[in-house]
């Protein structure tokens, strides 16, 4: 099938959604119940905010609606035709995802404290299931956009990101995921010009010239330990 679980999330809480407001439930109160932003749930329901599980879980408990249609929906989309041997292996994998490594917009970087990798629920767009990745630490994954480090990654790969608590130390020539003054930054670092600056290097290197970063506009790092490319 073409959906994968993220649309089929937004499809299927856009649909309860319209439910609810034809009840008379406006978009602030869902806002209010779920501890979001009334303008979280409208960009949800024009389709530009992928719902993660976890607040899909606390919309449901909200206004006490019932999950089994959805979770029938994804099991389609995981086995197709559906057997009872299909349905059995379906359920494995939607539980495994519950647990999974949780794919944020780069955005959703922006404010993290230093050391302090926390995810809001709201923020994630899906979850990946890859043992690899938990075994070295990893806490979050990212979706590459644009070219500045092609070739090492092109945009829509998926980056396997560990936070880096000691800001002070940086294995130069590795590439970095940067939370800072400026914005999110995906870069290969290296010694700066000066002892509170750092260099900032783009794999495209004809396109995207060097520049210094002031370590003091660094928010948050983590270290890019693996990438899942999808062709």
């Amino acid at each position: 099938m073409s959906q994968n679980n993220s649309e089929i999330r937004k499809k299927w809480l856009i649909v309860e959604v319209e439910k609810l407001n034809n009840k008379g439930i406006s978009n602030v109160e869902i806002a209010e119940k779920t501890e979001v932003k009334p303008q979280f749930i409208t960009n949800l329901t024009k389709g530009s905010k992928f719902p993660g599980e976890k607040f899909i879980n606390k919309f449901c408990d909200a206004f006490n609606i019932n999950q089994n249609d959805l979770y029938n929906k994804q099991k389609v989309y995981f086995n197709e035709p559906v057997d009872i041997d299909a349905v059995a292996e379906s359920n494995k994998v939607i539980e495994s995802n519950r647990d999974g490594i949780p794919l944020i917009p780069v955005e959703a970087i922006a404010g993290l404290a230093k050391g302090d990798i926390t995810v809001m629920s709201y923020d994630i767009a899906d979850r990946y299931l890859v043992p690899e990745f938990s075994s070295r630490g990893v806490d979050y994954l990212i979706r590459v956009s644009g070219s500045s480090m092609y070739p090492k990654y092109s945009n829509g790969d998926i980056l396997a990101c560990k936070p880096i608590l000691d800001l002070s130390f940086f294995q130069w020539g590795k590439v970095y995921v940067l939370d800072t003054d400026q914005g999110a930054l995906v870069k290969r670092l290296f010694e700066g010009k000066t002892d509170d600056s750092i260099e900032c290097r783009s794999d495209n290197k004809d396109h995207y010239p060097p520049f210094q970063l002031p370590r003091t506009s660094i928010r948050s790092v983590s270290i890019v330990v693996g990438v899942i490319r999808l062709d």
